[in-house]
This record gives structure tokens, sequence and C-alpha cells, in this order.
């Protein structure tokens, strides 16, 4: 069942189009991974899901009601949690309180402040950042800052999470933490909408792809076929990538 459907969706800016006539669904329980190259589109969507951007065309629906035309709080009340390419907690917090924020758009109500902490310290819990909680956020290293962002995230009790290049940055460590993280939320059962740069991240953790290019929609498949796609090949990937992975994991996955 589709947690959420784009139809025809469109954005434009003055007279460039971010995005023309993009339609796909997100299945419920299911890690959708959304790539292309730099411009295609990808963080204007997230921005259009949840409410930061208007469409000028098509529609969003979640869980059966539509959403454009939303302002972002209430689509936050409804259950759609996102982080930011550009980490940028508040400083004069602490880790915990930057996490707080987040439960306070949750779609739980939250009686009072101390729910809202409480609910803070279990998302540090889940992504690690716990015996940080009281430290300011300017002692975190990048890996932890992009942890700090799910966290905050995770706090408002979400159904579908958009990450945006959360694993920007990382080494290849800490990409693969993340990773793990993120099929632990999966598994959990929160709906995902990853936009990522890092293939490998992708493989390990999508069940399905999203390719733009453009602002136009040109694959959406699992990710064994989307890497052996000659379109995406052409517009992203490129063919020493496919020859790489179809050596890793042998021609015939995808076929």
């Amino acid at each position: 069942m589709a947690l959420l459907e784009a139809k025809g969706v469109g954005v434009r800016f003055g007279g460039v189009a971010a995005l023309s006539d993009v339609s796909f669904e997100v299945r419920d329980g299911e890690v959708l991974g959304l790539i292309g190259p730099n411009g295609a589109g990808k963080t204007t969507m997230l921005n259009a899901v949840s409410g930061v951007v208007p469409l000028t065309h098509g529609r969003l629906t979640f869980a059966g009601e539509q959403i454009n035309g939303m302002r972002p709080h209430r689509i936050a009340k409804l259950g759609i949690a996102r982080t930011f390419q550009i980490v940028q907690p508040f400083v004069r917090l602490t880790v915990r309180e930057n996490a707080a924020i987040g439960a306070m758009f949750s779609s739980r109500w939250v009686p009072h402040r101390e729910e809202a902490l409480a609910r803070a310290q279990a998302a540090l819990e889940r992504v690690g950042l716990a015996a940080k909680a009281d430290h300011s956020p300017r002692s975190l290293t990048l890996a932890e800052r992009k942890r700090l962002e799910l966290a905050r995230a995770l706090a408002m009790n979400p159904k579908l999470l958009l990450l945006d290049e959360v694993m920007a940055g990382l080494n290849h460590v800490e990409v693969g933490r993340i990773v793990d993280l993120v099929g632990e939320i999966n598994a959990a059962g929160l709906t995902i909408i990853m936009v990522e740069h890092v293939m490998k991240a992708i493989m390990a953790a999508c069940h399905r792809v999203v390719v733009l290019q453009f602002g136009r929609k040109i694959a959406d498949d699992t990710p064994g076929r989307v890497v052996g796609n000659a379109e995406v090949i052409a517009a992203y990937l490129g063919d020493r990538f496919a020859r790489r992975h179809q050596a890793a994991v042998g021609v015939g996955e995808g076929a």
C-alpha cells in the first residue's frame, strides 16, 4: 500500500522548472532511494513533500490525505519528518535540547517540556548519542552532528522519514554505521525516502530507487536493475561504476 503518492508533481522557480511531471509512490515500510546528478531536483522533491516549497502543479497524498498546500508544521503533525543537507544545530542548546525541538512538532501530543526531553533522550539512544546528551553540539564531530539531525527527526515520532544526504562528508566506516542505523530504523517500522550520492549506501539500504535528471523521472526500479539501466548510467552513474558493481554482484543480477 502506498503511504506517499506523488502524481504529476511540478515545481518552478521563475522560469526554471526544478521538477516536471514527476510521479512515484512510496510503499508503507520500504526504503526508497532518490538519486540523480546535482541539480536533478532531489532536495526540491523533499522540500515539496515537507511543505517548504509549493507545487506549481500536481498532487501529493500522504496516508490518503492531500498534503500539497499545507504548511510545514501541519505536515509534520501528520507524521512526516526530515533532515537537512547542511546541519545547523542550535549551539546555545544542549544536544538533548536540540533533539527535543523535534519532539515539540511530534505527531503525538507533548504535554510538557519534560516529556519532550524524555522523547529526545530516547531518540539520542537510538542514534548512539545518549552519552553526549548534555554536551554542546559544538563539541560533536560531523558524523555526530549528522546523527543529531537524525535524532531530532526521530523525536517527532514520524511515519515517514525524509533523509537528505545524511552521509555526505563521512568516511567509509561512518557511512557503514549510518547504513546500519537506517536499516534498524526501517526494521522498526519506519518508512524512509533517502536522498544520497553515496551509491554504496543506496545499494545497501534501499528496496527501490527513483532516479531524477533535470527535474524529470528517468527510472523507478530495484537497485540492481537501476545500476544496469543504460539511461541512468549515461546520466549519472557512468560506465565505470556500472562495471564495478556488476563485477561485485555478478553480471546476472537484475537481468
